[in-house]
């Protein structure tokens, strides 16, 4: 069963003009590692095929993971079962 995405939040803020913006060859990156997991790859496999993403599960939380887009931007999300959400894109946790 693939993990289902849902990275609404994260777009209603951008939509909102309450994120920072990510310049386009660190958007390639989310864009490269979104499709990879709607491919069917878990979000740690998906960070290593996209590129130099350093996957991480942030500390006091087993749920929250970040991936590196670029040296200062990040990609904040939880991970329950096979359910993936989004909370923000851009900026460095």
């Amino acid at each position: 069963m693939p993990f289902s995405f849902d990275d609404s939040a994260a777009r209603q803020n951008w939509g909102k003009g309450k994120s920072i913006s990510v310049p386009p060859a660190g958007m390639r990156k989310y864009h490269d590692w979104r499709r990879y997991i709607l491919a069917g790859r878990s979000p740690s496999d998906a960070a290593r095929l996209a590129g130099d993403m350093n996957y991480e599960l942030l500390q006091g939380n087993s749920n929250l993971c970040s991936v590196r887009l670029t040296q200062q931007h990040r990609v904040l999300f939880s991970v329950v079962g096979m359910s993936i959400k989004v909370l923000e894109i851009g900026g460095h946790y």
